[in-house]
């Protein structure tokens, strides 16, 4: 599935709107009490902010920075229950893994990080959520706040899982926040590559010189 990023800067022509919003919806008319009209058309038109019956509502999940922290203290206990579980059962999910010829170029390890972390409990996890939930994740916006502590907070967060089309094939990365991404579809996510650079180094992938590689 294609996800669409759109980046949110919390700048002071609209934290204070985003702060009241996350509280309560508000009226178009105190909406603009604390915003100008150029600036509440944008966050409209970018699918951060939708207008229901004359009411302005956040369009994403706002996640202040004390819940941050607890729901850090809640990944950690049940992440680490979830990890102890899978711990105690990897043999059977190791023949299995035993089977993929990419074992031959790396290491077991990396194939059950790819595969239990990247493949069953996000992509998978993601969209049997998404089914049971009836929620599109296309569209995701996104803040992120500058603070002092963030780094120390977010050291043992990861990032999920990237994904970019070249041509016919789609490249995924996965790994944790502190380590160095740059892989295909990481360079697409920072900017570094365009649509059109994606596509021909698409095509370069898909020629007959590149193949045998």
């Amino acid at each position: 599935m294609k996800t669409i990023l759109i980046f949110l800067i919390v700048v002071s022509f609209s934290d204070v709107l985003i702060l009241k919003l996350s509280e309560s919806p508000i009226s178009i008319e105190n909406a603009l009490r604390l915003v100008d009209k150029k600036s509440l058309d944008y966050l409209l038109q970018k699918g951060v902010l939708k207008e229901e019956s004359g009411q302005i509502k956040l369009n994403f999940c706002f996640t202040p920075w004390e819940d941050v922290l607890k729901l850090r203290e809640i990944g950690v206990k049940y992440g680490e229950a979830l990890a102890e579980y899978l711990i105690k059962n990897f043999r059977w999910v190791d023949d299995e893994l035993k089977r993929l010829n990419c074992l031959r170029r790396s290491k077991l390890e990396y194939v059950r990080f790819a595969a239990v972390g990247c493949y069953a409990l996000d992509l998978k996890f993601l969209t049997i959520l998404e089914n049971n939930w009836g929620k599109s994740r296309k569209f995701i916006p996104y803040a992120r706040e500058i603070r002092d502590k963030w780094e120390e907070i977010a050291k043992d967060f990861y990032w999920g899982c990237h994904s970019a089309k070249f041509g016919n094939y789609i490249f995924y990365s996965f790994g944790n926040h502190a380590g160095s991404r740059n892989a295909f579809p990481d360079l697409v996510w920072s900017g570094k590559v365009g649509k059109e650079e994606a596509e021909v180094l698409g095509r370069a992938l898909e020629s007959k010189k590149t193949r045998k590689f």
